[in-house]
Protein backbone atom coordinates (compact mmCIF):
# COMPACT_ATOMS: atom_id res chain seq x y z
CA UNK A 1 0.00 0.00 0.00
CA UNK A 2 1.39 3.37 -1.05
CA UNK A 3 -1.12 5.81 0.37
CA UNK A 4 -4.16 6.49 2.47
CA UNK A 5 -7.20 8.38 1.20
CA UNK A 6 -9.26 10.21 3.79
CA UNK A 7 -12.84 11.02 2.84
CA UNK A 8 -14.07 14.00 4.80
CA UNK A 9 -16.11 16.55 2.85
CA UNK A 10 -15.50 20.09 4.09
CA UNK A 11 -16.75 22.12 1.14
CA UNK A 12 -20.00 23.49 -0.12
CA UNK A 13 -20.39 24.78 -3.66
CA UNK A 14 -19.30 28.31 -2.69
CA UNK A 15 -17.40 27.99 0.61
CA UNK A 16 -16.32 25.75 3.44
CA UNK A 17 -19.07 24.30 5.61
CA UNK A 18 -17.67 26.30 8.52
CA UNK A 19 -15.51 29.40 8.72
CA UNK A 20 -11.83 28.67 7.93
CA UNK A 21 -10.73 29.89 11.37
CA UNK A 22 -13.19 27.50 13.02
CA UNK A 23 -11.91 24.63 10.86
CA UNK A 24 -8.39 25.48 11.97
CA UNK A 25 -9.38 25.72 15.64
CA UNK A 26 -11.50 22.56 15.75
CA UNK A 27 -10.06 20.15 13.19
CA UNK A 28 -6.56 21.06 12.06
CA UNK A 29 -4.59 19.70 15.01
CA UNK A 30 -6.43 16.36 14.87
CA UNK A 31 -5.90 15.90 11.15
CA UNK A 32 -2.26 16.88 11.56
CA UNK A 33 -1.78 14.04 14.03
CA UNK A 34 -3.63 11.51 11.83
CA UNK A 35 -1.80 12.55 8.67
CA UNK A 36 1.57 12.50 10.47
CA UNK A 37 0.95 8.88 11.46
CA UNK A 38 0.31 7.97 7.83
CA UNK A 39 3.36 9.91 6.61
CA UNK A 40 5.59 8.30 9.25
CA UNK A 41 4.49 4.92 7.89
CA UNK A 42 5.68 6.04 4.45
CA UNK A 43 2.20 6.62 3.07
CA UNK A 44 1.04 9.30 0.65
CA UNK A 45 -1.74 11.33 2.29
CA UNK A 46 -4.72 11.91 0.01
CA UNK A 47 -7.97 13.62 0.89
CA UNK A 48 -11.38 13.73 -0.72
CA UNK A 49 -13.45 16.84 -0.24
CA UNK A 50 -16.00 18.10 -2.71
CA UNK A 51 -16.73 21.79 -2.89
CA UNK A 52 -14.72 24.93 -2.36
CA UNK A 53 -11.87 24.27 0.06
CA UNK A 54 -9.44 26.83 -1.36
CA UNK A 55 -9.25 28.70 1.96
CA UNK A 56 -7.68 25.73 3.75
CA UNK A 57 -5.37 24.42 1.01
CA UNK A 58 -2.33 26.10 2.67
CA UNK A 59 -3.32 24.44 5.96
CA UNK A 60 -3.68 21.06 4.29
CA UNK A 61 -0.21 21.39 2.78
CA UNK A 62 1.18 22.39 6.18
CA UNK A 63 -0.26 19.32 7.90
CA UNK A 64 0.96 16.84 5.31
CA UNK A 65 -1.67 16.41 2.59
CA UNK A 66 -0.12 15.55 -0.77
CA UNK A 67 -3.15 14.78 -2.98
CA UNK A 68 -6.53 16.55 -3.11
CA UNK A 69 -9.53 14.92 -4.80
CA UNK A 70 -11.55 16.21 -6.53
CA UNK A 71 -10.46 19.54 -7.92
CA UNK A 72 -14.05 20.47 -8.69
CA UNK A 73 -14.15 23.24 -11.34
CA UNK A 74 -17.74 24.11 -10.47
CA UNK A 75 -16.52 25.17 -7.03
CA UNK A 76 -12.79 25.93 -7.32
CA UNK A 77 -10.68 27.74 -9.90
CA UNK A 78 -8.60 24.95 -11.42
CA UNK A 79 -5.94 27.21 -12.93
CA UNK A 80 -5.56 29.26 -9.74
CA UNK A 81 -5.22 26.15 -7.57
CA UNK A 82 -2.63 24.64 -9.89
CA UNK A 83 -0.65 27.90 -10.05
CA UNK A 84 -0.77 28.64 -6.32
CA UNK A 85 -0.59 25.15 -4.84
CA UNK A 86 0.57 22.84 -7.63
CA UNK A 87 4.15 22.81 -6.30
CA UNK A 88 2.97 21.16 -3.11
CA UNK A 89 -0.21 19.30 -4.05
CA UNK A 90 -1.27 16.86 -6.70
CA UNK A 91 -4.82 17.57 -7.79
CA UNK A 92 -6.85 14.52 -8.73
CA UNK A 93 -9.73 15.87 -10.76
CA UNK A 94 -10.53 18.95 -12.76
CA UNK A 95 -13.15 17.77 -15.22
CA UNK A 96 -16.57 18.93 -14.14
CA UNK A 97 -18.60 16.11 -12.60
CA UNK A 98 -21.57 18.51 -12.53
CA UNK A 99 -20.99 20.07 -15.94
CA UNK A 100 -18.70 18.56 -18.57
CA UNK A 101 -19.08 14.90 -17.65
CA UNK A 102 -22.90 14.73 -17.42
CA UNK A 103 -23.84 17.47 -19.90
CA UNK A 104 -20.90 18.05 -22.23
CA UNK A 105 -20.22 16.65 -25.65
CA UNK A 106 -17.19 14.61 -26.62
CA UNK A 107 -15.70 17.88 -27.93
CA UNK A 108 -16.29 19.53 -24.54
CA UNK A 109 -14.46 16.67 -22.85
CA UNK A 110 -11.55 17.07 -25.28
CA UNK A 111 -11.45 20.85 -24.75
CA UNK A 112 -11.53 20.63 -20.98
CA UNK A 113 -8.95 17.86 -20.95
CA UNK A 114 -6.49 19.88 -23.01
CA UNK A 115 -7.24 23.24 -21.37
CA UNK A 116 -4.58 22.59 -18.84
CA UNK A 117 -1.90 24.36 -16.86
CA UNK A 118 0.73 21.74 -17.61
CA UNK A 119 1.00 18.16 -18.66
CA UNK A 120 1.56 17.04 -15.07
CA UNK A 121 -2.00 18.04 -14.23
CA UNK A 122 -4.19 15.80 -16.30
CA UNK A 123 -7.83 16.59 -15.83
CA UNK A 124 -10.29 13.84 -15.19
CA UNK A 125 -13.46 13.42 -13.26
CA UNK A 126 -12.66 13.20 -9.59
CA UNK A 127 -15.59 10.84 -9.28
CA UNK A 128 -13.92 7.64 -10.42
CA UNK A 129 -15.71 5.69 -7.73
CA UNK A 130 -19.12 6.51 -9.20
CA UNK A 131 -20.40 4.27 -12.01
CA UNK A 132 -20.29 6.10 -15.33
CA UNK A 133 -23.70 6.14 -16.98
CA UNK A 134 -22.90 8.66 -19.71
CA UNK A 135 -22.60 8.12 -23.43
CA UNK A 136 -19.70 6.07 -24.67
CA UNK A 137 -18.46 8.72 -27.15
CA UNK A 138 -17.50 10.99 -24.24
CA UNK A 139 -15.81 8.19 -22.37
CA UNK A 140 -13.92 7.09 -25.48
CA UNK A 141 -12.78 10.66 -26.26
CA UNK A 142 -11.45 10.99 -22.73
CA UNK A 143 -9.60 7.70 -22.90
CA UNK A 144 -8.11 8.57 -26.31
CA UNK A 145 -6.72 11.81 -24.91
CA UNK A 146 -5.30 10.16 -21.80
CA UNK A 147 -3.65 7.42 -23.90
CA UNK A 148 -2.00 10.11 -26.02
CA UNK A 149 -0.11 11.31 -22.92
CA UNK A 150 1.70 7.98 -22.79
Amino acid sequence: MDGVRFGDDWGLQTSLMIQPDEWRRIFKKHYKRIYATAREAGMIVMIHSCGKITDILPDLIEIGVEVVNPLQPEAMDVEYCQKEFGRDLTFWGGLGSQSTIPNGTADDVRRDTYRDTGREHRRHSGRGERPIKKNLKKIKSRLDILHSFG
